[in-house]
């Protein structure tokens, strides 16, 4: 696999595993990881922070790990043709990454955040927790992603209609 479409591999698995914004990954430096609070301080945030603090589960941080050994430059995710730089923003990998894997045409990296949340919302946490840790600095920003609950409910639905119909069955 080319080192451009392995890199967007590696962007997105973070993005999906974070539910970081694409540019506080790309623009991340090395020197950014905190190895021993295993956590990533992003100094490029849409909320003008000095840094937003990323928490990194252990498959985010061996992610992270193998992308600071394989570079010998500062930049977590170094660009590919700029001697000192991040990598741009990988439209054309993004899309053949899409293709391959049968995704909604208009399915975009920042869609990988609402994933994210969503999947955060389906094992039970709150607006509030993914908030926190999606960094948002108003509460109403996470509220947007209120619409995600359905799902939950409709996996819970499913989940008791499947165990109360195993429960009826074995008494047949």
């Amino acid at each position: 696999m080319d080192r451009h479409y392995r890199q967007t591999a590696d962007l997105v698995r973070l993005l999906v595993l974070t539910g970081a914004r694409r540019d506080e990954l790309r623009r991340a430096k090395t020197t950014d990881l905190d190895h021993h609070r295993r956590l990533l301080n992003a100094p490029v945030n849409k909320e003008r922070n000095e840094f937003k603090t990323i928490l990194l589960g252990s498959s985010d941080w061996a992610i992270c790990a193998a992308l600071k050994l394989a570079t010998n430059t500062d930049w977590l995710f170094p660009s590919l043709r700029l001697r000192d730089g991040p990598k741009a923003p990988p439209r054309k990998p993004w899309d053949d990454i899409r293709t391959w894997s049968k995704m909604a045409p208009g399915f975009t990296l920042h869609d990988l955040r609402h994933t994210f949340a969503s999947a955060g919302l389906a094992l039970g946490y709150s607006l509030d927790q993914l908030g926190g840790i999606l960094g948002h600095a108003d509460s109403s920003t996470t509220q947007n992603y209120a619409y995600l609950l359905d799902d939950p409910r409709a996996a819970a639905i499913t989940e008791i209609d499947q165990a109360v119909g195993r429960a009826l069955q074995a008494r047949n």
